[in-house]
Order: C-alpha cells, then structure tokens, then sequence
C-alpha cells in the first residue's frame, strides 16, 4: 500500500478473527483489530494505513536473527505497529507490546466424533472385567450345583449306583446344572428345580444374583441406547500425545516456541514427533475437518473456526478438547522499538478493557461459536439421535448363529456316535 509519512503504518495478516485480509490487492482488511484501530487512532488524533508483508504471513525469526512476515516489518521499522499477537519473550526481543487486549487460553480442536453402528454395542454394558468374573461365577455355580445333585442322586439310591448308571447320573446331574444356570441368567423359563435343600439353597442364590444382573445389563443397555456415549480421540494433551494423531501449529507462535523447547520426557515435549507447523491456515483448516490432523491454536482463534462453520451450515464438524493449557496468554498488538506514541496506545487500551468494549467487539464477532464450543455429548438430543441400522445388530446375529451352529454340530456328532454304536452292536 502506497505509505504516508504522518500515518501510522499497521502490518496486517490473515488470522480470521482479529484480521481478515482478502487475497491479493487492493486488500480490503477487516476484523476485530480494525475497529480497535479505529478507535485508537481517533483518540491519538492520527490518521493509519495497512501495510500487507509480501509473504502475507504472521512472522517468526529465521536461524540469522531476522524476522519474516507483519513482524519482520515491525522489527525493521518498516512499520509502527502490527496485528494481534502472544507475548512471548522471543516477540519482545523483536518488537515492544502493547497493554494486553486479552487474556487467552490454548486449546486443540479436531474432527468431531458422529455416532456410529456398533457391532460390539451388546457386550459394553459391562466391562471385560465384569464379564471374566461373571463367566467364573456362571461356571463356579454351574459346578456347584452339579456336584450337589450327583451327591443327592448317589445318597438317595445307594445300592444301584454302580458303572454306567453311575456315569449317566452325573452327566444327567450336569445337563439340569447347565439348563437351570444358564436358562435363568437368560431369563428363560425352566421346566425342572431342586428337589433337596442343598439345591434350592444354591438355586435360590443363584436366581437372585441373576435377577440383579440381568436387570443392571437391561437398564445400562437401554441407558446407552437412550443417550449414548461418544468416544472422543483425545480430551487432553497427555491423550493426544498417546494417539499419534498429527497436531497443527502455526509456525513461531507461542505454542509451537513451548513444544519445541520443551524437555522430551514431559507430556508437552512429547507432542514434537506429532508437530506440524506451518503459516497455510486454510490448508490446515481443511485437514483439521478433514479429520486428517488435530489444530492447537489460540481458543479465540479456535473459536472463529466454530463461528464460520456454524454460521455457514448450521452445524459443529468439530469439537475442542475439554483442557484447556497456557490459560495466562496475554493477546496485544505488538509496536515499533522506542516508538513515542507508545504510552497513549496503552492508555486508550486500558479505557477500552475498563468500558467493557473489547469484549463487546470479541463476542460480537463470535456470536456463534457458543453452540460449538459446549461439551461433545451436550446437545445429543433426538435430533442428533441415529436410528438403528443393520449394523447395530450385527453383534447379536453373530451370537445367535454361533449357536445355532454349535446347536447343528453337537446334534450332528450326538447322530454320528448313535450310528457308529448301532454299526459296533450289531
């Protein structure tokens, strides 16, 4: 932009919420920072221009000390001022900062998880150590109660109970085992019970007990289906560390200097392997959504991204991960080395925050993101509610015809030894 020397020059970049810088000139520069600009620059009396850094981008310092970008022009006294930025103790080596504008915080945004068929929905009710133990305990009774019966059956016919009568007792005695368990921890009816003390005092306990456990399966099976529980990739920085999960950052900001310096051992520098830092902000945006990468960034600056998408199709693709980090970030517009006007930027700042227009200006550009920014399963609603699918069932038919061909196969063995003892009989 063509300059002038009574102005105060402003480098801009795109950020999407404080600047929007549309792409190639005559730029037309909107956003949050033109209407504090605005302000400022008719308490101070002067006039301003925008001035656009060839590369377009923020800015970071290169292995030689210099500086790219809305920066590098700051830092050159190419320009008196520029667009929003982290303090940081690098930043201030470069250019001086402003009386903040903002408390941040950082977050990570990443593709929103959508209910789905799941083939294995019948067995979460309860956990696998629930389902081992209720295993132990179906077999540890099913024995029990076996032994009881044989013991019953030897004591009540003490003088018939010799070879084959004795070996068809006892498997007589486990086969009533095995349909009485089993048949009452599915809520089957059965056509026998036990006749002696020992049996119904075991029986009785065991009806009980699957009463209690087929309840508690029912209601958190119906519980899971009435609100169900999406599984999120990550929720913290240690989860998505453990994921793998790529994780976009903006290249030299404040986040990325953090990772990069800090010890590999620690939750933070462990996130270096997943680093992918760059200043292509609509490339990262469309991976972001894509589900291809996760993006840690300012939570006003992820909070813009709900914002757009929200505005545009009425709908959240993305969720944030509940925790939060670096809640003490302080956002100001970063100012030329020893430039004079410097004290009335940071007065008319400090009047701005003290009426309250500052927060004002931020929510009225965000005004949409609330709906986005609540937690992942607040509005699971009958809206958002998925029908059942085959899918769902899936888990279930493969249960049933696993028994029915366990059925088939006993009953096809059971014909096989019946004519293979005719064959020897005869």
């Amino acid at each position: 932009m063509a300059g002038n020397a009574s102005c105060l020059r402003i480098a801009v970049a795109d950020d999407r919420l404080f600047l929007i810088v549309s792409k190639g000139p005559p730029y037309k520069i909107t956003g949050v920072l033109v209407e504090i600009m605005a302000i400022i620059a008719n308490y101070m009396g002067v006039c301003y221009e925008w001035v656009v850094p060839k590369d377009g981008l923020y800015g970071y310092m290169l292995p030689n000390g210099t500086w790219t970008g809305m920066l590098g022009l700051v830092n050159r006294s190419e320009a008196d001022m520029a667009g929003i930025i982290s303090i940081t103790s690098r930043y201030k080596q470069a250019v001086d900062v402003s009386e903040p504008l903002y408390m941040d915080e950082y977050g990570v945004m990443h593709k929103r998880p959508v209910l789905q068929s799941d083939i294995l929905g019948f067995y979460k009710p309860f956990t696998s150590l629930m389902w081992v133990t209720l295993l132990l305990c179906v077999l540890a009774t099913t024995a029990v109660t076996a032994a009881i019966l044989h013991w019953e059956s030897v004591f009540s016919r003490p003088g018939g109970n010799r070879g084959d009568k004795q070996r068809n007792n006892f498997l007589s005695s486990c086969a009533k085992s095995i349909h009485w368990n089993f048949s009452h921890l599915l809520s089957q009816a059965v056509w026998w019970a036990p006749t002696g003390n020992p049996g119904r005092v075991v029986g009785g306990i065991w009806l009980v007990s699957a009463l209690i456990l087929t309840t508690v399966y029912r209601s958190n099976l119906k519980a899971m289906l009435i609100m169900p529980r999406i599984v999120l990739p990550f929720d913290n920085l240690k989860e998505l560390s453990e994921s793998n999960i790529v994780m976009y950052v903006t290249k030299g900001n404040y986040f990325h200097d953090y990772v990069m310096q800090a010890p590999s051992d620690s939750v933070v520098g462990s996130l270096r392997k997943q680093v992918d830092a760059h200043e292509n902000i609509p490339r990262a945006i469309a991976e972001i959504v894509g589900g291809q990468v996760a993006g840690a960034g300012p939570m006003a600056n992820i909070a813009v991204v709900m914002h757009e998408f929200f505005s545009k199709t009425g709908s959240c693709p993305l969720y944030v991960m509940s925790e939060t980090f670096m809640k003490s970030t302080s956002r100001s517009i970063a100012i030329r080395k020893g430039a004079e006007f410097k004290p009335k930027v940071d007065r008319a700042i400090r009047g701005l925050k003290e009426f309250g227009i500052l927060d004002h200006l931020l929510q009225k550009a965000l005004v949409n993101a609330t709906e986005c920014l609540k937690p992942v399963t607040f509005n699971l609603g009958s809206e958002s509610l998925r029908t059942l699918d085959l899918g769902d069932f899936y888990g279930v038919f493969a249960i049933y015809a696993g028994g029915v061909f366990l059925g088939c196969a006993t009953f096809i063995i059971e014909v096989c030894t019946s004519l293979a003892k005719k064959k020897q009989g005869e």
